[in-house]
């Protein structure tokens, strides 16, 4: 089976004690928090035993209660939680290792550092009994406009012998009200055998 090309949309939802900022540097204090992600795409592949291209379409939704830990400009929060995943294919592909709806447990981490008021940068990660899945992000950002921090960022995503690797750039801190907006694009490239392109969007919300 050879990976040709992937397209991903989602959304987060950390919902976590309230946002503060202190000397333009914006953060949210230590304690509960909780995750709500859901995300959707398509991918195909050509599989050798059909001898044909398969189309397929992922579901996924997770809730994640967590417990945020703060140090100095260090914020580092960890989640589990169950996730469900739906995976549709056209044509079926019975020597798919993923078909149909499973439901599981998946962890996740995230790592924001701010050491000044104009610059941050963030990892975080996640991992899901489902396959498993996994996916982990890397990003910098440079404030502008006093109001956001904007920069560049990557991410790899897996799932048994699927890999996928997204670069792009984000938007990341922008305060409406009691809420955080963050948005994020990213040119993909997936598979073992040949070159992918396609694109990528995210956004997050945090509340």
């Amino acid at each position: 089976m050879a990976g040709r090309y992937g397209r991903q949309a989602g959304s987060t939802t950390t919902v976590s004690p309230a946002l503060r900022s202190k000397c333009c540097i914006c953060y949210v204090g230590p304690g509960f928090t909780l995750k709500l992600i859901s995300s959707g795409g398509g991918y195909s592949y050509f599989s050798d035993g059909m001898g044909t291209e398969i189309h397929g379409a992922l579901l996924s939704g997770a809730a994640m209660p967590g417990w945020r830990f703060v140090r100095g400009s260090f914020t580092v929060t960890a989640f589990a939680g169950p996730v469900v995943q739906d995976y549709r294919l056209s044509p079926y592909d019975p020597g798919s290792r993923l078909h149909g709806l499973y439901a599981g447990a998946q962890f996740a981490t995230d790592i924001w550092y701010q050491p000044t008021a104009n610059v941050m940068a963030a990892l975080s990660g996640s991992l899901a009994s489902i396959g498993p899945t996994g996916s982990l992000r890397g990003a910098i950002g440079y404030r502008v406009f006093d109001a956001l921090f904007a920069g560049p960022e990557s991410q790899m995503l897996w799932c048994g012998n699927f890999q996928e690797f997204q670069v792009g750039a984000h938007l990341t801190g922008f305060h409406l009200s009691a809420s955080e907006w963050s948005a994020a694009g990213r040119w993909i490239r997936t598979g073992a055998a040949g070159p992918i392109c396609g694109w990528a969007s995210a956004s997050n919300i945090r509340a």
